[in-house]
C-alpha cells in the first residue's frame, strides 16, 4: 500500500469508526437520561475506550499493515486536527460575537452530539465539573477541547496497531513485494 493511499485509508477507516461509535453514543446518552456527573464521565471514558477495538477491527476488516513512523504520526494528527479547526474555530466564531456566525458555530458544536459523541460527552462532562474562576474553566475548556480532538484518533490508532497485518517475508510475491493476504 503507497503512503498516500495508506494514509487516505486509516483516514477513511478512523471516520466510519468514529461514526459508528458516535451514534452509539448518543443513542447510550439518551437512553440512560444522563443527569450525575459521575455518569457522563463514565459514559465519556467507556466511548473513548471504544476506540481501541474498534480501530483494531478497522485494521483486521483493511488488512491494514504495521503503518511506518510518518504514516503513523499523520493517521492520529489528520484527524485531530480536524477536531480542532471544528472546535477551535467553532468556538472562536461563538464568541466573536458575529451573529449570524454566532448562531452557525453554535449549531455546529452542538452537531458534536451526534457527529462525534464521545468527545462531546467529554466535554459536557468538562462543564459540570467547572470551577468559579474564570481562568480555571479556561483552562480546563481549552485543554478538554485539545484532549477531545487527540484522544479518539490516537486511541483509534492504537487499536488498530493490534489489528495490524504483521510482515513476514514468506507472504511476499517476489515481483512487486506486495503482501498476497
Amino acid at each position: 500500500m503507497s503512503g498516500r493511499a495508506a494514509v487516505k485509508r486509516r483516514f477513511l477507516g478512523f471516520a466510519g469508526g468514529h461514526l459508528v461509535l458516535s451514534v452509539l453514543g448518543h443513542m447510550a446518552a439518551v437512553l440512560l437520561l444522563i443527569v450525575a456527573t459521575g455518569v457522563m464521565w463514565a459514559l465519556a471514558a467507556g466511548l473513548m475506550l471504544l476506540y481501541v477495538p474498534v480501530g483494531a477491527l478497522a485494521a483486521r476488516a483493511g488488512k491494514w499493515p504495521l503503518p511506518g513512523p510518518r504514516e503513523g504520526a499523520l493517521a492520529v494528527l489528520l484527524p485531530a486536527l480536524c477536531a480542532w479547526v471544528w472546535a477551535f474555530g467553532g468556538w472562536a466564531l461563538l464568541t466573536a460575537g458575529l451573529d449570524p456566525l454566532s448562531v452557525v458555530s453554535a449549531y455546529l458544536l452542538l452537531s458534536t452530539a451526534l457527529l462525534a459523541s464521545p468527545s462531546f460527552y467529554m466535554m459536557l462532562a468538562i462543564l459540570t465539573d467547572v470551577p468559579g474562576g474564570m481562568g480555571d474553566w479556561a483552562l480546563l475548556w481549552y485543554g478538554g477541547m485539545f484532549l477531545a480532538g487527540l484522544l479518539p484518533p490516537l486511541l483509534f490508532f492504537l487499536g488498530s496497531l493490534l489489528g495490524a497485518r504483521r510482515h513476514t517475508p514468506e507472504k511476499e510475491d517476489e515481483k512487486g513485494g506486495e503482501m498476497l493476504c
